[in-house]
């Protein structure tokens, strides 16, 4: 009996290496070697951001004097700590990874980690109510963000698990009750709602409690038609449904005329007639309008029946049923079951909604100015820049359009307007403004490819910043826009809801949740659009635009559109610009800010939505927090200096970035094993390739496995 020995794929060997150069080389190209020394620059380099600044005649005695002894130790110390978080983050990763494929009953393995999680999250709720009850009971919203947490994570554990074992809509039930639970303790007073304010785990708010009611009727409102449509479609075949149409129709064509005729015996305003007598039973109303709208609905479901009949005669609109065994909307079963990503995201959630509540009013500027903004900004660039692969260094040009298409519909520009909006109402105008300017600049100028592209979209930036820096009689010019763009007003007062708010340029808050709520909005849809069919062309265009234009794919229709989106999101993130600090400069729009947002995007991870919101909060977050509390000497005019610095440590150790997403982890993950696709290498390589490719959840499959 045969055995075949195992193919070696580029990057193993055959025998250990022998020689001191060859195992120190060996072991300085591993990971946890990179990861080691990645930590110690991205140390040093902050440590010399914090460090003394230089002078002209010693201009290196800044850099010197922040490396100095024993201060440099600190930072190291720094490095070594971090070092060691990130490789106990991924050794728990690895060690949870081979602990699932060890079991061989997935069902086992659903409940041990059901089980498991629950008493984790029953450990965090309980907790928090030991440090509201003992710990601070002075200060309770930490407590009341830990019982949030688990108590959100207790109810998704069972959402999913119904999910699996029962069915989608009972999963869909539970969490809209779980809504208008939450909704009814915060809009009632009683003693339950009252201790659950105190101690920050449900705060007292009805506006906030009557709006969740509404939005937990409405779901289940959905939820009931979506239930009758379904019983109806099973029931009702499509001959009954014809024949029900079309006596409906006759019915209301009838009825209709009846209400339209001025025959005696149908006039309501003719006594002791039949039509007196229904009117007053309030059966029938003599109205020729009414009559005349009744009676087209009627026509109209007549002829939709007989084109009904028709099509079908004809074969129109006849389409083959999909396979069964194809998963639906690209999720499969195993990844409907996956908490680790919904359990990330409802703590970030959780955390972005309470900490900014108990920050100082320093911090919760920084927070709406210099993170919350670029958040958007680099939602938006990831579009082009991940998605898409198109280098976009003008993007500072459509944040320009969108802030100024709101200083001049509010009456902020010497120009004035036909009419004046609200803030709230200027938003699609500046969208549409931003993503036409995209598509005006993208038509000709996306043929374009790589640094060409590059220098166009630079120009482009550089024109819109000469044009509003010159225009003095439409855009202010050099000294800002002559009027204040008006801040962000709401009003709601009907029986069910009231709420009243008014926006400042103090009032931060505000305009940090109308932030946060559309960037979670846009990572949503931009979510659905990465793995929809314009998602996996624009993958197909960057990675090379010559085989899909060969494959059919229409390059630079997909192109435009990823610029356009892109555009459209700057547009947005432009209007709270205006509407928060009130009056437009030109030089609030350089081609600086381009390139931060660009390093945003790299530094978060091309691609990585997630990313692009952890690089914003380090990026723009760092600096602002060493500027207002004045560690050691931070000089913010270095801030490019070091932001080059730590771009060069990324691309040298990290180039995937901090939240790398999958496709670009495989992609790189298989170009440093030398892994190439079978029909460009030999038998070896192409064995190696499909035990990688294959074997990697998602790499043909979904991207959600």
């Amino acid at each position: 009996m045969t055995t075949t020995a195992p193919v070696r794929g580029p990057s193993d060997h055959a025998d250990p290496p022998r020689t001191f150069v060859e195992r120190v080389s060996t072991a300085a190209q591993s990971k946890t070697a990179k990861r080691f020394v990645a930590c110690i620059l991205t140390a040093l380099v902050i440590a010399v951001m914090t460090g003394p600044s230089g002078s002209a005649l010693a201009p290196t005695s800044g850099i010197t004097g922040s490396l100095a002894f024993p201060r440099v130790w600190w930072f190291i110390g720094l490095g070594v700590a971090m070092f060691l978080v990130l490789t106990f983050w991924a050794q728990l990763g690895s060690t949870v990874k081979s602990g699932v494929a060890r079991v061989t009953t997935p069902a086992k393995v659903r409940l041990a980690t059901i089980r498991d999680r629950a008493i984790l999250e029953t450990l965090v709720i309980a907790f928090g109510f030991i440090y509201v009850t003992w710990i601070s009971p002075h200060d309770t919203w930490k407590g009341g963000l830990c019982i949030q947490i688990g108590a959100s994570l207790l109810v998704m554990e069972l959402v999913v698990y119904l999910w699996g074992a029962v069915s989608l809509r009972a999963a869909r039930l539970t969490g809209y009750a779980f809504i208008a639970l939450y909704g009814m303790l915060a809009a009632i007073t009683g003693p339950v709602s009252h201790y659950l304010n105190k101690i920050g785990a449900v705060p007292h708010n009805r506006p906030l409690g009557v709006g969740l009611l509404v939005i937990a009727a409405a779901l289940y409102a959905i939820e009931a038609l979506l239930v009758l449509i379904a019983a109806v479609h099973n029931v009702v075949t499509p001959k009954r449904a014809r024949l029900v149409a079309s006596l409906a129709g006759l019915a209301l064509l009838i009825y209709g005329f009846l209400m339209w005729t001025s025959w005696s015996q149908w006039d309501a305003t003719t006594p002791n007639s039949f039509a007196h007598w229904l009117s007053a039973k309030h059966l029938l109303v003599h109205d020729h309008s009414a009559g005349l709208t009744i009676m087209a609905i009627g026509a109209l479901l007549i002829v939709g029946s007989f084109l009904w009949i028709v099509a079908e005669l004809l074969g129109i609109g006849r389409q083959a049923r999909p396979p069964q065994h194809v998963e639906q909307f690209g999720i499969s079963r195993r990844s409907t079951r996956s908490m680790g990503t919904p359990a990330l995201t409802i703590v970030a959630l959780l955390v972005a909604v309470e900490w900014p509540l108990h920050m100082d009013p320093a911090s919760q500027s920084n927070l709406v100015t210099q993170i919350a903004i670029y958040v958007l900004l680099a939602l938006g660039l990831n579009v082009v820049v991940g998605f898409a692969g198109l280098l976009d260094l003008g993007y500072v040009a459509f944040y320009a359009i969108g802030a100024y298409t709101a200083a001049y519909f509010t009456g902020a520009l010497p120009i004035h307007p036909p009419f004046v909006l609200n803030p709230f109402f200027v938003i699609p105008f500046a969208i549409v403004a931003a993503m036409l300017a995209g598509v005006l600049l993208g038509t000709p100028t996306l043929r374009l490819r790589g640094d060409y592209l590059a220098i166009v979209t630079l120009g482009f930036g550089e024109v819109v910043f000469i044009t509003a820096n010159n225009l003095t009689g439409i855009t202010g010019g050099p000294s800002g826009t002559p009027n204040l763009v008006p801040s962000f007003s709401l009003h709601i007062v009907t029986k069910v809801l009231k709420a009243s708010q008014e926006w400042s340029a103090t009032s931060y808050m505000p305009y940090y949740y109308l932030i946060l709520a559309f960037a979670v909005l846009f990572m949503i849809a931009f979510t659905f659009l990465e793995h929809s069919k314009v998602g996996r062309s624009w993958t197909a265009i960057r990675e090379d635009e010559v085989a899909a234009d060969s494959l059919g794919v229409n390059a630079l229709k997909y192109k435009v559109m990823a610029f356009a989106i892109g555009a459209s999101t700057a547009g947005f993130a432009g209007v709270f610009l205006a509407s928060q600090i009130g009056s437009l400069y030109p030089a609030d729009f350089q081609v600086q800010l381009s390139i931060t947002v660009l390093v945003i995007v790299i530094f978060g991870g091309m691609g990585s939505l997630p990313g692009a919101v952890v690089g914003a909060i380090v990026i723009q977050g760092l600096p602002a927090y060493l500027q207002q509390h004045q560690i050691a000497s931070y000089n913010p005019e270095d801030f490019y200096m070091y932001l080059g610095a730590l771009l060069i440590v990324m691309m040298i150790f990290r180039p995937q970035g901090i939240i790398a997403s999958r496709r670009r982890r495989r992609e790189i993950y298989l170009t440093e094993h030398g892994v190439v696709p079978p029909s460009s290498g030999s038998d070896a390589e192409a064995s190696v390739y499909d035990q990688t490719s294959l074997d990697s959840p998602g790499y043909i499959s979904s991207e959600t496995e």
